[in-house]
């Protein structure tokens, strides 16, 4: 299917615009980033109720100090459980897109050897009808893209590439004849990588852009870079040129 929005034409903060006071994935980075006229990318997990929650971990510790699987949790316990000290709690999917307003969201479906794909892919994409700006899904996973494809075909869907594939020629192989058979809209290269997809014929959204060199990579194969910690008018800058 054709993108539903222009991905080049944005750039998405890494898991909202946080910084050292505002922590990642919190509503408030989202916010941040959608006032600053950035979209954003975002973590999804299932709790133990079912709920997409934004969330990077599998773990609940290094954020909110609390052991235990993410997915073992039920959504309102997770809404109360603090991220990195700070006053923000882990918020829905259903809050972020609230955040987001009009601005497009990246959301990558977290998938591990536990993980329940059809759940996880059914409730995310469930809860798409709620946002109001664009919004695609992407993962690592195929199998998930792949169960999403099969749900809809109204959502515009990416391919992650795990750098340990990538590095190696044929890690490269592999991982394009898999680009074949699962028919993404946009493939999501790391930033280091950025030149082995320079013929993929695919739009690119590239991660995680830290500095400016990685702005000028993304800007050379015009992939939409997916960015942290940089100063806002540099990012505007590099949309502008």
């Amino acid at each position: 299917m054709p993108l539903t929005f222009d991905l080049p034409a944005c750039a998405y903060a890494h898991r909202g615009l946080w910084s050292a006071d505002l922590p990642e994935n919190s509503l408030e980075a989202f916010k941040q980033a959608s006032e600053h006229g950035f979209g954003a990318e975002c973590d999804v997990h299932l709790s133990a109720d079912g709920v997409p929650m934004v969330f990077h971990d599998f773990t609940l510790n290094r954020m909110t100090g609390t052991e235990g699987a993410i997915g073992d949790v039920s959504a309102e316990k997770l809404q109360a459980l603090y991220l990195a000290g700070t006053g923000q709690t882990i918020p829905t999917l259903s809050d972020v897109f609230s955040a987001m307003g009009g601005q497009p969201l990246l959301v990558e479906l977290k998938a591990d050897e536990t993980t329940d794909l059809p759940a996880l892919a059914a409730a995310t994409l469930m809860c798409v009808a709620e946002a109001r700006g664009p919004v695609a899904i992407m993962s690592f996973s195929p199998s998930l893209i792949s169960i999403c494809k099969q749900i809809t075909n109204h959502v515009t869907l990416g391919l992650l590439a795990d750098p340990r594939r990538i590095e190696t020629p044929e890690g490269r192989e592999g991982f394009f004849e898999i680009v074949k058979d699962v028919q993404p809209d946009f493939l999501g290269p790391n930033v280091s990588q950025l030149t082995h997809f320079r013929d993929s014929h695919l739009p690119l959204a590239s991660w995680t852009v830290r500095d400016e060199t990685g702005l000028e990579s993304c800007r050379s194969l015009n992939a939409a870079p997916i960015f942290e910690n940089l100063p806002t008018d540099l990012v505007r800058a590099h949309l502008a040129s």
